[in-house]
């Protein structure tokens, strides 16, 4: 990782990675138990790269870590953001239109990245803990776009806060606050280091290894025909190279090679169809969707998995919260130096907001209506039409449905 200073406050991007930081090894090879535990020791000392390696790599290597990272993120990233007015001033109204335009403005077929892939890239943070995207200044402090700054190039090795690791700062740079957009989870308090899904993920992902692998073994010794040839000494001693290549030509087919006097017991476990070893691999699965989403596939109430709405699969109050923290680092990082640089200090910031109010049930809705219509009062047909998005009118002369009140 290069910081080129000249370019700073030009609108391209001063934190450039090199070809150099590419990974030629994954840490995620052969992760066993004692190396997850040796990552987290390290992580809990300010070293975080290679947890912050892991939890990129699990999003290639975990088919179940994957999807519901995946689900959780484009949650968020469906919903309708916008910048609204902090007061009803005319300065906080062009302040807020000024934002909204040079916000959506912001070209990202170039270098920059654009206003959704930051939340996208802010979003990234639930498995590593925290997320890190330079802003790109120009002059006359607008904003050119954001450039995405891969976590584990950084270090908490001095404390609570972000350094960044450059070849010409081995020890971390210091960041100013105003140059970056630093977001992050709260899992653990104030510590960033423990605050990422990608601690008990970590675990998940290497029982479910260890769990695959036995399934594999399992199938190998079950599900394929095993070959035995016993022969004699003499064709031990003379031929039995042969036949080793002989058996090899079988294919896929396990096969063994012994002499007649040998003996050989295979001992058997009582359950002997491998279920286990699924039952084990649905019960991570569940525990992985748990975790994330807050729910399983299975779950029902509030939202399950069966339902068709990115929204759905996620639970309501892990939606909201993901939606505030957003609100909020948007609104303290971005929107006050850009109100600051561009209206003066005494000129209040745009707020960030995401419409994530949970969708209205118009079965519901129409049911009330018909009870309270059955009462005497009638709608307001616009107002109606605008709740169901459609356009309705009265028609007095049209047959009443009877709609039987459940709760009689």
């Amino acid at each position: 990782m290069r910081f080129l200073s000249w370019l700073w406050n030009r609108g391209t991007p001063s934190f450039v990675p090199d070809t150099s930081d590419r990974e030629t090894t994954d840490v995620s090879r052969a992760l066993t138990p004692q190396k997850v535990d040796a990552i987290m020791r390290a992580a809990n000392g300010g070293d975080t790269r290679d947890q912050c390696r892991l939890a990129s790599e699990l999003l290639e290597h975990n088919i179940e870590i994957a999807q519901a990272v995946s689900t959780r993120i484009n949650a968020v990233l469906g919903l309708h953001w916008s910048f609204e007015p902090a007061d009803d001033s005319p300065a906080a109204r062009r302040a807020a239109e000024q934002l909204t335009d040079e916000i959506r403005s912001i070209d990202s077929r170039g270098q920059a990245d654009n206003f959704d892939d930051l939340l996208e890239d802010m979003m990234g943070a639930v498995l590593p803990g925290f997320s890190v995207s330079e802003i790109l200044w120009k002059d006359g402090g607008r904003i050119a776009g954001f450039n995405h700054i891969e976590q584990r190039h950084f270090s908490f090795l001095d404390g609570y806060t972000p350094r960044l690791i450059t070849d010409d700062c081995p020890q971390g740079l210091d960041i100013h606050p105003a140059s970056v957009i630093y977001h992050r989870f709260r899992f653990h308090g104030k510590d960033p280091v423990r605050g990422g899904l990608i601690r008990p993920l970590a675990w998940f992902h290497c029982f479910n290894n260890g769990t695959e692998k036995n399934l594999l073994a399992f199938m190998e010794r079950y599900g394929m025909p095993f070959l035995v040839v016993r022969v004699d000494e003499t064709t031990w001693q003379k031929e039995r190279h042969n036949i080793k290549d002989l058996i090899r030509n079988f294919g896929s087919s396990g096969g063994g090679l012994f002499s007649k006097g040998t003996e050989q017991e295979l001992l058997q476990a009582a359950n002997s169809d491998g279920s286990i070893y699924f039952r084990m691999k649905e019960y991570l699965a569940g525990a992985i969707n748990q975790l994330i989403l807050g729910q399983t596939a299975s779950s029902g109430d509030g939202g399950g998995l069966s339902k068709d709405g990115a929204q759905d699969k996620v639970r309501r109050d892990i939606l909201e919260s993901d939606c505030r923290r957003l609100e909020r680092t948007v609104n303290s990082q971005p929107c006050i130096p850009w109100t600051n640089f561009n209206f003066g200090p005494g000129v209040p910031a745009p707020r960030f907001t995401i419409d994530h109010a949970a969708p209205e049930d118009r079965t519901a809705l129409a049911q009330t209506i018909a009870y309270l219509s059955r009462a005497g009062f009638k709608a307001d047909p616009q107002e109606l039409s605008e709740r169901f998005g459609m356009k309705l009118r009265y028609d007095p002369s049209a047959d009443r449905v009877q709609i039987r009140n459940p709760l009689m």
